[in-house]
């Protein structure tokens, strides 16, 4: 499969975790207990595997098509990297100070993620970044369904570890 395919593919992935993370954010989930209880026993497993994909996704794009991560690139690498190794842990031990955690990075990613995105999107923040000559912040490396790029990808894939991890889901202790 070549880079525009697989970037096709990451795309709808990145898309369908956003629906989870809409999906799973609104408010009549709090009086659904089946769905409370899912959203913190195997929603957890979801935003592990969400977390490894939106990891193996950049070195994918970094180490096989070649695209150089700019400085808000490693940022959000910084934050989402970290969740592929906690998450699972998260999910097998159901500890609350590690989801707090994981859920701190998930938002941490969303907002440099966001403003990745503003960064490509409006022409006049693009002097607010010290971004190297050789990986501009600016450039879309990738931009699929003329909507998603890159950060954009990762912004739905925060969005949707803090869905699945969310002070909605249930608590360890209520599993």
């Amino acid at each position: 499969m070549d880079v525009a395919g697989v970037s096709r593919f990451l795309g709808v992935l990145a898309l369908v975790a956003g629906a989870v993370a809409l999906v799973l954010v609104v408010p009549w989930l709090r009086s659904r207990p089946a769905l409370r209880s899912w959203a913190g026993r195997d929603g957890t497993w979801l935003a592990a595997a969400i977390a490894f994909v939106a990891t193996t996704g950049s070195l994918y794009y970094s180490e096989v098509a070649g695209y150089v991560p700019c400085t808000l690139c490693w940022a959000q690498r910084a934050a989402m990297y970290p969740l592929a190794v906690l998450l699972p842990v998260l999910a097998l031990t159901r500890a609350e100070p590690l989801r707090r955690g994981t859920r701190l990075l998930a938002l941490i990613g969303l907002g440099l993620s966001a403003w990745h995105v503003a960064v490509q999107r409006v022409p006049a923040l693009s002097d607010t970044v010290s971004c190297s000559a050789s990986s501009p912040c600016t450039v879309a490396w990738v931009e699929i369904f003329g909507v998603l790029t890159i950060p954009t990808m990762a912004g739905l894939g925060f969005a949707a570890v803090l869905a699945l991890t969310g002070p909605w889901a249930a608590s360890p202790r209520d599993l």
